[in-house]
This record gives structure tokens, C-alpha cells and sequence, in this order.
């Protein structure tokens, strides 16, 4: 059984020397994708031209645009081992529970498709005794075949698996880099989001995902705004549909709304966890996620809420 790594990247400088580094020693295959670096990311890849397991690929979309999922599926296309694990430049598993993965495939028959647990840390866990981290769960790792495609420019979805298993294995995502270029992304992903909205109109995923881009800047800036407009939109994702998942991540950002409140009124006291969105990852969730109830349309931002 022959294990292929996927990255994509763009500008990884700051975490590609610790991950590969880590992830080279269980891979069989390592394909890097970059996406447009400009920050030394090619230069670090250029020091493995002469690895015959790792191999650097630059691609580009169609006027530079943003596609995620077409990110990945370059990658898809360029692996040949039998199966596929996708992790991004910020991510990676120890080599000793990488080396876990093939035994614990095999003992799952028919499965073609598993989802890996994860610690988002949002402090540097090799410099402190005790890390701030959020845990969740996202599908990465694929059974390779032609129907396995991504969809979607963004929040982008697995395609083409029939039956998945959860694997009790870890990834490890140093989210804390992504501290220094939250308003840039929140930026790129909402641009993306509204050009999507604007052809599709509102369904129950673009409520959503909306909603998830105003949780992920509330995480990182604990701007109350946010968390109103991520309370807004996951509560009209929710009119659509019950979804259990997202009534529990809605019902987490109203208990933390309600003990801003209490700490602006009594003093300040222990504000609950943040959580990490939908149980999990919107990753592992693409069956859940195909519904396109649509049409209703959300009601306008007043200047204060923007």
C-alpha cells in the first residue's frame, strides 16, 4: 500500500521546514502544490529538486483567480499512490502516528474514505507547558480513484467516496500563524463568498459559511461584532434547516454572547470555549451538506453591523 502526502501552499515559508520535515518520514509520496508564493516558500522547496519522494508542482487558475478546490484536485491528479492524505502546509502528523495510518486502513475493509481528528493550536505547543488548542475532525485521507474530486471555491468538499470510517489518529495545525493574516483572509473569503452568493443567492451553505468566516475572525480578534454576524447567519442557516451540528456551534456563540454580557454587567468571569465550528471541520461533513434550499434572501447590514 503506497501512502501519498498532498499539501497546497502559498506562502508557507514560516511552517513548511517543520512539517514536511515531519511528514516526510511516514509518506511514501509527498506532492507539493504551490499556489503563487512569494515569500521564500520556493527557494526553501528548491533544497528538494534531488528528493526522489517529494515533488514541488507551481499551478495557477485562470487569471490568478482563487479555486480551492481546483488546489486540490491538481494535487489528485499529479498522486499516484493508493492512498491519498491532504494536509495543508500549516498541518502534521507525529511520524510515529503517521506510520499508523496504512495498519489502520487495513483493518477497515470497504472503507474508502476516513476522517482524522485535529488540535488547532493557537499558541506554539513546543514552547508551552500547557497549549491553548481547539480540537476537531475533518474527511483528509481517500482511497485514490478517478470519481475522488473536490468541489467549491471555497469551504471546498470532498466528492466521489461511498462509505467513510474515523480514523483515531492526529493532525496537528499550528493555526497560531494564522493570527498575523486573519483580516487579509476574512477579506479574500468573504470577496468569494459574496461573488458566490450573488449567483446562487442565499442557501442553507452560503448562510453557513458566512457564518463560519464571522465565528473564525470572532476566535482569533474577539470582536463582538463578529459574533453577532456569525449568530446572524448560522440563525438563518438554521431556519432553513435543523441541522443538529450547527444548532450546537449556534447554541456555544449565544451561551458566549450571553457571558460577554454578564462580564459587561457584573464583572468579568470565565468565558466558555470557542468552538471550533460545526463539531468539527465543514470537511467532514459533505454529505450534510448538499442541501441548496434556496432563495431566501438576508435581510441588509446596517452600517454599524459591517
Amino acid at each position: 500500500m503506497k501512502l501519498t502526502v498532498c499539501t497546497k501552499v502559498k506562502y508557507g515559508i514560516k511552517t513548511l521546514p517543520l512539517t514536511i520535515l515531519q511528514n516526510k518520514l511516514f509518506a511514501d509520496e509527498y506532492i507539493i502544490v504551490d499556489t503563487g508564493s512569494k515569500d521564500g516558500t520556493l527557494n526553501y522547496l528548491d533544497h528538494f529538486k534531488k528528493d526522489k519522494k517529494l515533488s514541488v508542482h507551481q499551478f495557477a487558475t485562470p487569471n490568478d483567480s482563487v479555486d480551492f478546490a481546483a488546489f486540490r484536485n491538481e494535487a489528485i491528479r499529479l498522486a499516484t499512490g493508493d492512498w491519498i492524505l491532504f494536509l495543508d502546509a500549516d498541518e502534521f502528523i507525529e511520524p510515529v502516528v503517521g506510520n499508523e495510518i496504512k495498519n489502520v486502513i487495513s483493518r477497515h475493509k470497504g472503507v474508502d474514505a476516513f476522517s482524522l481528528n485535529f488540535a488547532n493550536f493557537i499558541e506554539p505547543p513546543m514552547y508551552v507547558s500547557k497549549a491553548k488548542f481547539i480540537r476537531g475532525e475533518a474527511l483528509r485521507l481517500f482511497k485514490n480513484k478517478d470519481s475522488l474530486k473536490y468541489t467549491g471555491i471555497i469551504h471546498e468538499q470532498p466528492e466521489g467516496y461511498k462509505k467513510t470510517a474515523a480514523l483515531p489518529l492526529l493532525i496537528q495545525h499550528l493555526q497560531y500563524f494564522e493570527s498575523e493574516k486573519i483580516e487579509a483572509k476574512t477579506i479574500q473569503y468573504k470577496k468569494l463568498m459574496s461573488d458566490k452568493i450573488e449567483k446562487e443567492g442565499y442557501n442553507f451553505n452560503n448562510y453557513m459559511y458566512m457564518g463560519d468566516i464571522y465565528r473564525r475572525k470572532f476566535m482569533w480578534q474577539a470582536k463582538e461584532g463578529d459574533l453577532d454576524q456569525a449568530i446572524d447567519y448560522f440563525s438563518q442557516a438554521i431556519d432553513l434547516e435543523k441541522d443538529p451540528k450547527l444548532m450546537i456551534t449556534l447554541s456555544q456563540l449565544i451561551e458566549i454572547k450571553k457571558q460577554i454580557k454578564e462580564e459587561k454587567d457584573d464583572g468579568p468571569k470565565k468565558v466558555a470555549e470557542i468552538p471550533s465550528g460545526n463539531n468539527g471541520s465543514q470537511e467532514s461533513r459533505k454529505g450534510e451538506l448538499q442541501h441548496t434550499a434556496g432563495g431566501k434572501k438576508r435581510k441588509e447590514e446596517s452600517p454599524a453591523e459591517k
